[in-house]
């Protein structure tokens, strides 16, 4: 207890300071820290390395792939700029591209109509050659059909006798006049052909002279818009003069903005391998040591008042104010450090610590074991040290006077020195007592009937038959815990060992 580090730091070491403040903490608050994250394994880092390793090398690539290096806030800069003066290009060749589009339009009216009249024409032109055909076969066949009636003419006239030669009929078959007869019918038979022929030859001639009316005036159409065609073709020709620089611009800026749009897409990637990179790193970084949260002021502050007012009842001489800093768990009593005391004022405030902390829990229902045990808190007390207060004697009985009335924890104080006379009961070791066995005894005059404070915690057993003189007392099952009982010391029980028993509650 004379030992100069903090009553907090019980262990001594560094590695174990912050749950050890985070232990005090819970006492005061019932709050414990939360959970703080766990750092990643050696296998998770090196494979973390790897990754990072190869995500470098692939920041790398990406950017010797750039087009045009420089940032990504001056290539959306630039982009800005493209798309203005893509903007002002497209308006000001907007006329001249309406224009070519209705020149367009109608070079492919047109195009149509001369498509349909060079139909039509060819059309014709076939109608107007089998038509020649046809009328040459009715002139030959009114040239054949006036033979004909020539050559039936003279036979009629010049064979009077013999076979008939226009039916063959011999002579005795013959009627009178027979010949003669049939000559007249051939020369009707022609007749009749011949103008039914050349009412043919007639409609065949007309339709023909229409045809060829048709033929013509669809060759001067299309000689029309042949004309029509080449200067359209002319017009459209100065149009694209006139657009090719302005296509030449477009087609530059259309080629600057596609690189442009292909860099901010590998910066775009560039920043996602980067965001990889940055949580890999996160994951194989070892955390840094975590911050305990504070305890509140107002917890800290009547602790520090509950210390005071032990130190006080214990008329501890001097300035009894208590400060505790939570960044080095330092307790200062009088605006001077506790490690800068002597021995036995730095037992007496790590005993007012541990006693004030007891009476804190219990009087805010928080968690604590229920007991207090000191280690000579008053041994080193007796004698100060030369650069320290001088601590009157009386300090002692106050010690033991405080502590027998406080029902908030139960307190065992190891001494080597006989305690100050008071009504507080002891108990003292019987290894060198030749008679019974070996144990601690009552040193109390009246100590077997004499009751003697003590404090239920949780997790007694409620046996109710024995108990030990020092540790949790044993009760019925019918007295809830935490039930202010006292205790009766004896000599022996119903299983021969010295130790107490329950006396009624209260």
């Amino acid at each position: 207890m004379a030992d100069p580090r903090s009553p907090v730091l019980a262990s001594g070491q560094n590695t174990t300071a912050p749950a050890e403040k985070s232990v005090f903490k819970l006492l005061l608050t019932g709050e414990d820290e939360p959970e703080r994250p766990a750092g990643a394994s050696d296998v998770e880092k090196k494979v973390g390395r790897g990754r990072i390793d190869l995500l470098d090398q692939l920041i790398t690539e990406t950017q010797s792939s750039l087009a045009i290096q420089v940032n990504e806030l001056d290539l959306h800069a630039q982009l800005g700029r493209l798309e203005e003066a893509l903007a002002g290009a497209t308006a000001a060749n907007g006329e001249l591209v309406t224009q070519r589009f209705d020149l367009v339009g109608r070079g492919r009216a047109l195009s149509s109509q001369t498509s349909a009249n060079r139909e039509r024409a060819g059309e014709l032109r076939t109608l107007l050659g089998r038509f020649g055909l046809l009328r040459q076969q009715y002139e030959s066949d009114l040239d054949r059909l006036r033979m004909v009636a020539e050559a039936g003419s003279l036979l009629g006239y010049f064979f009077r006798e013999g076979p008939c030669v226009f039916c063959g009929a011999a002579s005795e078959h013959q009627q009178p006049d027979h010949q003669l007869a049939e000559a007249e019918h051939l020369q009707v038979a022609v007749a009749a052909e011949t103008r039914k022929t050349t009412d043919l030859h007639a409609d065949l001639i007309t339709t023909m002279e229409d045809l060829e009316e048709q033929f013509t005036q669809l060759e001067d159409e299309h000689a029309a818009l042949t004309t029509a065609s080449g200067a359209l073709a002319a017009e459209l020709s100065r149009l694209d003069e006139r657009l090719a620089p302005l296509q030449e611009d477009t087609k530059a800026l259309l080629a600057t903005r596609s690189k442009i749009q292909n860099d901010l897409a590998l910066h775009a990637q560039i920043q996602r391998l980067e965001n990889m990179k940055a949580t890999l790193l996160s994951a194989t970084t070892a955390p840094a040591p975590a911050t305990l949260d504070g305890i509140p002021a107002t917890e800290l502050a009547n602790f520090e008042n509950t210390v005071r007012e032990i130190l006080t009842a214990w008329k501890v001489p001097g300035d009894n104010r208590v400060t505790y800093d939570q960044k080095t768990a330092e307790i200062s009593v009088g605006d001077r450090p506790r490690s800068s005391r002597g021995r036995g004022m730095r037992s007496i405030i790590h005993a007012a610590f541990t006693v004030a902390l007891a009476r804190y829990t219990a009087s805010r229902s928080l968690p604590h074991p229920g007991f207090v045990v000191l280690d000579s808190p008053l041994l080193t007390y007796r004698e100060p040290d030369e650069d320290d207060i001088k601590i009157p004697y009386d300090v002692v009985a106050h010690f033991y006077r405080t502590l027998q009335n406080d029902p908030s924890a139960q307190v065992i104080i190891v001494e080597n020195v006989d305690p100050h006379t008071t009504s507080a009961a002891t108990r003292r070791s019987t290894r060198s007592t030749p008679q019974g066995r070996k144990g601690w005894a009552s040193t109390h005059p009246d100590a077997a009937e004499r009751p003697v404070p003590v404090h239920l915690v949780p997790g007694s057993p409620p046996d109710g038959r024995c108990s030990r003189p020092f540790g949790r007392a044993a009760l019925a099952p019918t007295v809830p815990a935490g039930t202010p009982l006292r205790i009766r010391a004896v000599s022996g029980c119903r299983r021969g060992r010295r130790g107490c028993r329950p006396a009624a509650p209260g």
